[in-house]
């Protein structure tokens, strides 16, 4: 687990993660409250040493941090899917504002080469 703390030592973001077998960091859950605290994180996780691969759990296929780094090629999106399954029930008619506080973009996987300069973050 990798904390950030902001200027004044407060959590404002975490990233859980594991390393397993053939050189693969696997992040499984990252939550940050803004993007910089974000690239911050992804920054400590693709500077580990001894790691060819991180890969990047749930992360919206949107999200910046591919243009982020130095050889955007590095990474590779996959496994696009939804995450997460909610039943809404309609018990006080709220339907119409929570259909529309949904956003479209879905889960994904994303993988970078940890090594060299590819995984630099910009």
């Amino acid at each position: 687990m990798a904390v950030h703390r902001d200027a004044d030592g407060v959590p404002d973001g975490y990233a859980s993660y594991s390393l397993g077998e053939a050189r693969v960091l696997t992040v499984d859950e990252t939550v940050a409250t803004d993007d910089a605290v974000f690239l911050s994180l992804a920054r400590f996780l693709l500077g580990h040493d001894l790691v060819d691969r991180v890969v990047f759990k749930h992360v919206p296929s949107d999200h910046p941090l591919r243009w982020r780094l130095a050889d955007f090629r590095a990474a590779e999106a996959g496994d696009d899917g939804d995450w997460l399954w909610v039943r809404l029930l309609d018990v006080l008619g709220r339907w119409p504002r929570a259909a529309g506080a949904r956003t479209a973009s879905s889960s994904s996987t994303w993988t970078t080469r940890s090594s060299g300069s590819a995984a630099a973050i910009c």
